[in-house]
């Protein structure tokens, strides 16, 4: 949610800020013309606060590391959060951020360990990069349908999280984004999702996943280390598997390909994975066998899924063969 040059500079405070700032009866710093936020005194401790309607932006580091703070309520002004903003507020348990909100920093509300709630308000388009990582306590989410993008390790580490609905409008999962959400057992992969990055579902407790048709790139070891996962299903439309997808994946049995599947890199499964059965479509053997040579035996044919005849597979060119004109080979 980069809003330009301009968004970045308000984020930061300098020590000019603070000393012309103006400090309201709880020991909270706002700009003299009350459109932002600037920070607090390093012993302020507050249970509840509630920042002033007319700010719009809540600056870098405002609440870092604050003690006490348990709740915050966030004005509809407010369109800029600032990175590291709530970083460590140990104490924080509910945040709603409002949808008027146009840019959230990195790293916004990261290692709030007893964070238990959260709201994105319609409007949010992007979880910035690592902004709930290590929220240990996250175990309610609400995303909006607004939402287009999770960037890198959004909730690395969030181990209390069991079940997330990720909206159909995102497109974007980075890297590492719920790395090691290791009760994460509940979570659906939207129609239009694009891209999914390395690590992005790994040490999770998911038991079945099915990797929907639009999804065009798909990261290194995408579902490393997911112990639990039985039965995995990529649907049509995606043409290649990412190296390493399913490495570690000790329980998996069960693996439903489609036609369009040209391409899988190395390593999707290592030795430990006694994969059992490789569902393809019918008049696939062929390619599916090239791409899968350690697993040939463990192919089977769906009957009821016809894929493209292997005869149409592309046969290579036949060399001409070498003449001899004297001793220099052509």
């Amino acid at each position: 949610m980069e809003n330009g040059n301009s968004t970045k500079i308000q984020n930061k405070v300098t020590f000019k800020d603070m000393k012309e700032g103006v400090k309201d009866e709880f020991g909270v710093y706002y700009s003299a013309d009350g459109k932002r936020m600037l920070g607090c005194d390093n012993k302020v401790e507050l249970e509840e606060y509630v920042i002033k309607d007319g700010t719009e932006v809540i600056c870098s580091v405002a609440f870092d590391s604050i003690v006490g703070l348990k709740h915050i309520q966030i004005p509809k002004s407010v369109k800029v959060i600032g990175e590291f903003a709530f970083y460590k507020s140990f104490d924080l348990e509910e945040v709603i951020i409002p949808g008027s909100v146009e840019h959230i920093g990195r790293s916004s509300f990261a290692r709030c360990e007893s964070l238990k709630k959260v709201v994105l308000e319609e409007g949010i388009k992007s979880i910035e990069k690592d902004m709930f990582a290590e929220c240990v306590s996250l175990s309610d989410i609400s995303l909006p349908s607004t939402l287009e993008r999770i960037e890198d390790s959004a909730f690395y580490v969030c181990r209390s999280l069991e079940k997330l609905d990720i909206p159909e409008s995102v497109t974007y999962i980075g890297e590492d984004v719920f790395r090691a959400c290791q009760n994460l057992k509940d979570v659906n992969l939207p129609q239009g999702l694009q891209n999914i990055g390395s690590f992005a579902f790994s040490y999770l407790a998911l038991e079945n996943v099915t990797i929907p048709g639009s999804v065009k790139k798909i990261g290194t070891c995408a579902f490393y280390h997911c112990k639990q996962l039985v039965e995995a299903t990529v649907e049509e439309g995606v043409e290649q598997l990412g190296e390493g997808m399913f490495e570690g994946c000790v329980a998996l049995k069960k693996i439903t390909l489609p036609d369009s599947v040209t391409s899988v890199k190395k390593g999707i499964f290592n030795n430990e994975v006694k994969i059992e059965h490789i569902v393809i479509p019918n008049g696939t053997i062929k390619r599916f066998e090239r791409l899968f040579p350690n697993q040939a035996g463990q192919l089977e044919i769906d009957e009821n899924v016809q894929g493209r005849d292997d005869e149409e597979l592309p046969v290579p060119e036949e060399k001409p063969k070498r003449r001899l004109f004297g001793i220099f080979k052509f």
